[in-house]
């Protein structure tokens, strides 16, 4: 993933255009700071997910010199490569152009590089599956802690040769996989209920910015879900945490 988003950055530089930076803040664009505020806070999404990477501090040497070293190092130099990828987009296509569906596949496309979209498309199935992934990993450390603070089974902290804990690996597999299964028997029991009178109109048209009011509130209920991993690490000062 990081790797494609390398070669955006090397690639997009080649056909970059000074002159998409001017003027940098338009002023014929109402609301300047309150659209780069948006930008920033949408960016913000990039950085969840780290904090996971502590929940690997029992399978890293020296975890009190190495795990800050690991964290700050690769927070920084995402924060670096999303930067640069940002700087490529603004100098490859005019801000008016700028593709809200398929950004840098849209970019390409406009500076001739058709072929570079297939790489981009790569490095976001990449991401996706690294996020799942992250995803399965961090839980199940959070579930190894809160079974050996008495929370839950006694077995969930068995760890493998490795050293890793696989039942709590399994666990956290196993949950993802039921509640997935939850939502499509959900959706194909709605389907079968469903009524396509109520989708008209789907979007209606008296309401201005519709879809992105649509997401906005989801990002918004996104928020709902951060920090409840957090609420296990005050298993050891909690009476009776099991």
């Amino acid at each position: 993933m990081r790797c494609g988003a390398i070669f955006i950055i090397i690639a997009g530089f080649t056909q970059a255009d000074s002159a998409n930076f001017k003027p940098f803040l338009p002023n014929d664009q109402p609301d300047q700071w309150k659209q780069i505020f948006n930008g920033a806070s949408i960016a913000f999404f990039s950085f969840i997910g780290f904090d996971a990477v502590a929940t690997a501090a029992e399978e890293v040497v020296n975890p009190s010199k190495n795990m800050p070293i690991g964290i700050l190092a690769s927070m920084s130099i995402v924060t670096v490569i999303y930067f640069l990828m940002c700087v490529v987009l603004c100098l490859m296509v005019p801000r008016n152009m700028i593709s809200a569906n398929a950004t840098f596949a849209a970019a390409f496309e406009y500076v001739g590089l058709g072929w570079a979209k297939h790489i981009v498309a790569i490095g976001a199935i990449l991401g996706i599956l690294t996020s799942t992934m992250m995803g399965i990993y961090a839980p199940a450390r959070i579930l190894a802690g809160c079974t050996r603070e008495g929370m839950l089974p006694p077995f969930m902290a068995r760890v493998g040769p490795k050293q890793t804990p696989w039942v709590a690996t399994w666990c956290a597999r196993a949950g993802g996989g039921a509640v997935t299964g939850m939502w499509v028997f959900i959706i194909i029991a709605g389907f079968t209920q469903a009524d396509s009178a109520n989708f008209a109109p789907f979007v209606p048209n008296d309401i201005p910015d519709q879809w992105k009011q649509i997401f906005n509130g989801a990002s918004i209920a996104f928020f709902s879900f951060i920090g409840f991993d957090a609420v296990a690490t005050a298993a050891e000062e909690v009476v009776n945490p099991s």
